[in-house]
């Protein structure tokens, strides 16, 4: 038989919806932000326990994307919830 025709979902063109595939697969590498996360991870880790090895590479991939601006969408929601500074006085 005949293979039906994909149909772009309603209201979004067929172009942005490439673009939005592009996007998703987009990753910057800045390996010499890398080196120094690393470079933290080997001087802190003293291979006591495994969970604190996980724990700082886990660490350094959050600041890593923080730095690379991966996650600006957490960064606007945090900064939604903190409280102003003018607000404190």
């Amino acid at each position: 038989g005949q293979v039906p025709a994909v149909r772009p979902a309603a209201g979004i063109a067929p172009e942005m919806l490439a673009r939005r595939r592009e996007v998703v697969f987009q990753l910057e590498i800045n390996w010499s932000l890398i080196a120094k996360l690393a470079f933290l991870v080997f001087l802190l880790y003293d291979e006591e326990h495994p969970n604190r090895l996980y724990g700082l590479v886990l660490g350094a991939i959050v600041v890593y994307l923080w730095q690379i601006g991966k996650l600006d969408g957490l960064k606007r929601m945090i900064q939604t919830f903190a409280p102003r500074t003018a607000n404190l006085v």
